[in-house]
């Protein structure tokens, strides 16, 4: 950004906020490489079989092709106060981070009938 006599203008941040974006990067690279080892989990350890995995797997990834230009027509639409994204970042993390806890610490407790509908649900 230039001011009005030709010189770049710096923003600069404090260090806590340096610090909190590293975090924000830090838990999504977290949660994706937990989110790596689901098809092991629920093979391994919820029983579902490979095929089984593999077909929710790719419903989520069309699902989600579906859901992501109806999520970024309601950001461009929002303006908050803490910006557009901020509050969408939020929420988001906060429900990955309960699906995830729900998913790989309640997975025994259900019926082994009910554990591919179950596995949809909370990881999607």
């Amino acid at each position: 950004m230039e001011n009005k006599h030709g010189h770049i203008e710096q923003n600069r941040a404090r260090i806590w906020q340096i610090g909190l974006f590293s975090l924000n990067n830090t838990s999504t690279n977290l949660f994706l490489a937990m989110m790596g080892y689901v098809s092991y989990y629920a093979n391994g350890i919820a029983g579902l079989s490979v095929v089984l995995i593999s077909v929710i797997l790719t419903g989520m990834r069309i699902f989600d092709g579906v859901t992501d230009p109806v999520i970024g027509y309601f950001i461009d639409k929002t303006n908050g106060k803490y910006g557009k994204f901020r509050p969408y970042i939020v929420i988001g993390y906060l429900l990955m981070a309960i699906s995830s806890l729900v998913l790989f610490f309640t997975t025994s407790l259900v019926p082994v009938i009910l554990r591919p509908l179950y596995f949809k649900v909370f990881r999607t």
